[in-house]
């Protein structure tokens, strides 16, 4: 079976409607941020969502390490079933985009990684600097004085950094470093060996926590380097619109998307929200339902 792995902090709808959309044919491991207050655990316990296991143990803020703990936490928690041979990773954003059947047919027997990967020299200089220039910590806070006080310190040390001209070319103890979007797809081979790097390299993941999104050089730079550096396809398999539309980038999806999105290659879609997304929605549950039907 496969296992979708699902970091939410809003939309409580929209993410019932996804976990439904899996649940039945796969396992389900969601992470609620913490500090959310659009989503109620003490509602999604109460419905008894089959093959589905919710918890909220991290507060997770954007760029911050916890995201990253937040998503290794539910890949070991997967790996634990000895049913699961592939796991993709979502946001609650996200919207099945192929029919069941389909989506159960491309990943059976499939050895492939899919996920965007880019050699760090080849990023724009701003991407560059998430890792290049170092912050004193990446872990999240809703604490506020906490909060100013750690942005405080990690912008003084931005300002020493420049002022002196440090940077780094590295995440120990890698020297080639890969970056990509944390959405991506597995086989349980790759994912077994990304969660025992993690446990046994401690260089590693201390590293990532000075990082600006660590989660987006987690899975590409470990891959990269090692043997499994083969089976990486170059693309995530996420319809995603990077011009910024509806006040986010990538875009927020509506109607005008389904023909492109009907045309692409892909399994999911990003970025789904229940009110700008509410004509698109019903669109893309008619499409996926016919292609069973005619299956």
């Amino acid at each position: 079976m496969q296992a979708f792995i699902i970091t939410a902090f809003k939309d409580q709808d929209q993410l019932v409607k996804l976990i439904k959309s899996l649940n039945e044919n796969a396992y389900v491991y969601v992470h609620v941020d913490r500090k959310s207050q659009a989503i109620s655990m003490d509602e999604l316990y109460a419905m008894n969502l089959k093959n589905t296991y919710i918890f909220n143990k991290y507060r997770i803020g954007w760029g911050t390490y916890t995201h990253l703990l937040a998503i290794q936490d539910m890949i070991r928690m997967a790996l634990k079933n000895p049913d699961v041979h592939y796991i993709h990773t979502l946001s609650a954003q996200d919207m099945r985009i192929v029919g069941w059947k389909e989506l159960e047919k491309r990943f059976a027997d499939n050895k492939n990684i899919y996920m965007t990967c880019t050699n760090a020299d080849d990023i724009p200089k701003k991407t560059r600097e998430r890792f290049v220039k170092r912050i004193v910590t990446s872990r999240g806070t809703t604490r506020r004085y906490v909060k100013r006080v750690v942005n405080k310190m990690n912008k003084t040390y931005r300002r020493f950094q420049d002022k002196f001209d440090i940077s780094w070319s590295d995440i120990k103890p890698f020297k080639e470093i890969y970056k990509g979007m944390i959405w991506c797809s597995m086989p349980r081979e790759a994912a077994e060996y990304a969660m025992k790097y993690a446990k046994r390299s401690c260089t590693f993941m201390r590293t990532l926590s000075h990082v600006t999104l660590p989660e987006e050089f987690f899975f590409q730079t470990v891959f990269w380097n090692s043997e499994f550096r083969k089976d990486i396809v170059n693309t995530n398999l996420r319809y995603t619109d990077w011009v910024k539309r509806h006040g986010s980038r990538p875009a927020i999806l509506d109607e005008s998307d389904i023909d492109k999105i009907k045309e692409s290659d892909c399994i999911f879609a990003r970025k789904i929200d229940v009110e700008i997304s509410k004509e698109l929605i019903p669109m893309i549950e008619d499409y996926v339902a016919g292609m069973d039907e005619l299956k």
